[in-house]
């Protein structure tokens, strides 16, 4: 390489880093639930602040917008994206109309599998079983992978809660059916029946006229790098397929179930863009550049905070 093709390719990458970033936001439930192991929930009340705050001092658009300013080189100053995970009925019936109100667009990644499932998530499953108020059993008792695991119940229900979340996150989705199905808690499980998945005609509706971006968060949410690349290519490209067929409209954007550097493998991501999205979100901590992949795209966690303390962290992330 000349001096001066690399004082070039020097120029365009301090042209990227001084490009003030986008930030792409990761929000899960608009909720108030009685229970909130993971601090996911934001109330309504303040995710309409935030709504408030991102209009006022960003340009919003969804993952679809930015990854076509990213390929173009053209992304707005203070680009701010809203995305919601997982596909909980409430980002129809509490999020959806906070957003068209302030004309925010969003992105909401729906695992296409939970759709019309009556036991809802399993980690809410779980929760309902672990964490309600009625009494537990002495001991509990789960087969997972061959092994029995016996468990009492008498020490913090968080630790318990914590401790069976870890054995089931890992496993295929019917393995992990096995296992929850085989967990008695005695008959007292607590279902939080907010905490349910979109059907489908809320996902068509929540999609409604377009201010709403559909994307794929796999078919059951599982954690990619624990399975066979066959399975996680399934996963995929089912869900694409699934929601696209659903929604009636092309589906280009994904989401990382859980999104850390250890949910996802590089065979991963290949198989994300075979599968024919454009963009993929982690939930790795960052700023969005022009130099950021756009099928590994960093999100920033909302916590249920105010107005204010979505401003005063807006301006740290921009930092």
């Amino acid at each position: 390489m000349t001096v001066a093709a690399r004082w070039r390719q020097g120029m365009r990458r301090a042209r990227a880093w001084l490009v003030p970033p986008a930030l792409v936001l990761m929000y899960h439930r608009i909720a108030a639930p009685e229970r909130d192991p993971w601090q996911l929930a934001v109330t309504p009340a303040h995710f309409a602040e935030h709504l408030d705050v991102i209009r006022r001092h960003g340009t919003p658009m969804p993952v679809r917008a930015l990854t076509a300013g990213l390929a173009r080189g053209r992304v707005p100053r203070r680009a701010i994206v809203v995305t919601i995970d997982d596909g909980y009925a409430d980002n129809l019936h509490q999020a959806r109309p906070l957003l068209a109100r302030r004309d925010v667009p969003a992105t909401v990644f729906v695992a296409a599998g939970y759709l019309d499932r009556p036991a809802g998530f399993w980690w809410d499953e779980l929760e309902g079983r672990i964490l309600a108020p009625a009494g537990l059993p002495p001991r509990l008792r789960m087969h997972v992978r061959g092994t029995s695991h016996d468990l009492e119940t008498s020490g913090d229900r968080q630790q318990l809660f914590l401790h069976l979340y870890g054995l089931l996150r890992p496993l295929a989705d019917a393995e992990r059916r096995r296992a929850l199905d085989d967990l008695t808690a005695g008959g007292h499980e607590s279902v939080d029946v907010t905490a349910r998945p979109l059907d489908r005609d809320e996902l068509r509706a929540l999609q409604g006229d377009g201010l709403v971006e559909i994307g794929a968060h796999t078919v059951t949410h599982p954690q990619l790098s624990a399975l066979p690349v066959p399975e996680q290519q399934a996963e995929i490209r089912q869900s694409r397929a699934l929601l696209s067929e659903v929604t009636g409209r092309e589906v280009v954007s994904f989401a990382y179930p859980y999104g850390g550097r250890g949910d996802y493998t590089a065979d991963t991501v290949r198989l994300v863009a075979e599968a024919g999205f454009t963009s993929a979100c982690t939930t790795v901590a960052g700023a969005v550049r022009r130099s950021t992949s756009r099928l590994e795209l960093p999100r920033l966690h909302v916590p249920d905070c105010d107005g204010d303390g979505l401003a005063r962290r807006l301006a740290h992330w921009a930092g």
